[in-house]
């Protein structure tokens, strides 16, 4: 049975990483004969990793800035409202290829969250429906304020969309969404760390991993810098802990993303002796391990606090989209307290603060993940029974 994975970009980004290694481990699980082609956004461009459970890497087109195709993909879109056709026709290799798949499964779990322009994945998701494929969508999250009508008419054309954390199902609910919905946890919450000797930490670490991308979200980056440090300085200083600085997005030749930021976060730690870096070239199992030794863990990207949330580190979210408030309310209840949007900084002590909460509610918090988040866990495993079952149907 062939299958297709589509819709996600470079396996740099750990989070890709791990969503197309559960994912693809899911289905050949399920399916022993299964053939999976993987169409990265980025094929062509970095290296792809080689997954025992991926058959076969492709293209997928994407809208990369600075390049020729997205420039025309602009100009169609301003002249016609839309560039569908225009990647229809650049994935025409694609659809030959899909021709004899079972299965085609959109597993970008984000790319329905930010201000993007989709119609590169709008062509591919018709294309697919038009030829009669089990059309899924696995591990997705919908900001409430994208969901316009081209939005929604592009998701009722699947067969199954499987979002990730209620605030997003709750959405997409009230946009009548006529595709069955389930809710289901991220597929990476299943994936299994993988032990790194090389790699030590005390067992007072708090980890710290911060992004590029929320700068995007706050109008002043220095806030952002001076919050990240006060923060630090103060676990070091105050608490007398330790602080790890862990990347979880960033190129594994170059270190440049997520590495990039926490090393000019790391020159202005007072007690650099008790602040290490952690080195960008580790795969997502390997991250997973590292966060999975930290007492406590401050995360920015969505999959660095999965792997700390299911490992049952207490976490404390820098959101800057649904997803982080949407995880953190089917785990506690509540986002409140658990997950600061970058949005709402405003002054240079706020992540301190939000930190000094989770200092005095860790036992409580972890004692809350080793009851909770087996279960929880256990259920991602669900999605597949769910694709199953429609496969059965057809």
């Amino acid at each position: 049975m062939k299958v297709i994975l589509y819709g996600f970009g470079n396996p740099d980004n750990r989070g890709c990483e791990a969503i197309v290694k559960s994912v693809s481990s899911m289905i050949k699980a399920k399916y022993e004969n299964s053939y999976i082609i993987a169409l990265s956004n980025d094929y062509g461009r970095v290296p792809m990793l080689k997954i025992d459970t991926i058959d076969e890497y492709g293209k997928g087109i994407y809208p990369h800035e600075n390049t020729i195709q997205t420039f025309i993909a602009r100009v169609i879109r301003k002249i016609f409202k839309s560039a569908v056709p225009f990647y229809t026709i650049l994935n025409i290799k694609n659809f030959r290829n899909a021709q004899d798949a079972v299965l085609c499964i959109s597993v970008g779990g984000d790319n329905y969250c930010y201000n993007t322009k989709n119609d590169w994945l709008y062509a591919m998701d018709k294309k697919f429906h038009e030829k009669n494929k089990t059309l899924i969508h696995w591990g997705s999250s919908f900001e409430k304020s994208l969901l316009d009508d081209r939005m929604v008419k592009d998701l009722n054309q699947f067969d199954l969309i499987i979002v990730r954390e209620s605030l997003s199902r709750q959405y997409l609910l009230e946009k009548n969404i006529t595709a069955p919905i389930t809710l289901i946890p991220d597929p990476a919450f299943i994936l299994k760390p993988e032990k790194l000797d090389e790699v030590c930490l005390s067992k007072d670490t708090v980890g710290i991993n911060i992004s590029p991308l929320i700068m995007r979200y706050t109008t002043s980056e220095d806030l952002v810098y001076k919050n990240v440090i006060n923060m630090i300085n103060y676990i070091i200083e105050k608490c007398g802990l330790k602080v790890a600085l862990i990347p979880h997005v960033c190129d594994r030749r170059t270190g440049i993303g997520d590495y990039t930021v926490l090393s000019d976060i790391m020159k202005g730690v007072r007690q650099k002796d008790d602040c290490t870096l952690i080195d960008y070239t580790y795969s997502a199992e390997q991250y997973k391990y590292i966060i999975s030794k930290c007492r406590m863990f401050i995360g920015a990207r969505t999959h660095s606090t999965i792997a700390a949330y299911s490992t049952f580190v207490p976490t404390l979210v820098i959101g800057y989209s649904v997803k982080a408030k949407g995880i953190a309310k089917d785990i506690f209840g509540t986002y409140e307290n658990y997950v600061i949007p970058v949005q709402s900084l405003q002054s240079e002590e706020d992540l301190t603060n939000g930190f000094i909460w989770l200092y005095k509610n860790e036992d409580k918090i972890r004692e809350h993940l080793h009851s909770f988040m087996p279960g929880y866990i256990e259920r991602a495993y669900q999605a597949i029974d769910k694709i199953d079952e429609i496969v059965g149907s057809r």
